[in-house]
């Protein structure tokens, strides 16, 4: 999913610059409601965006979801 991997770049970016911004990359977390929470539940899943924050938060919806897989 093209959305995920622009996901994907931006979360990079935050991961190495964050220090920048007096923040810590061991301490990220992710929020997402709704669509969003799927993307985060996508995110907690996938190995290439996975070492990329700490914690992730989500609410009223998720991965398995059907109405986030169903088009």
């Amino acid at each position: 999913n093209q959305g995920l991997y622009d996901q994907v770049l931006a979360l990079e970016w935050i991961h190495h610059n964050i220090v920048y911004f007096d923040g810590d990359s061991r301490r990220i977390t992710l929020f997402g409601e709704s669509a969003g929470a799927v993307a985060v539940g996508f995110h907690l899943l996938s190995p290439r965006s996975r070492a990329l924050f700490s914690n992730g938060i989500l609410e009223s919806g998720g991965p398995t979801c059907t109405w986030a897989y169903i088009t």
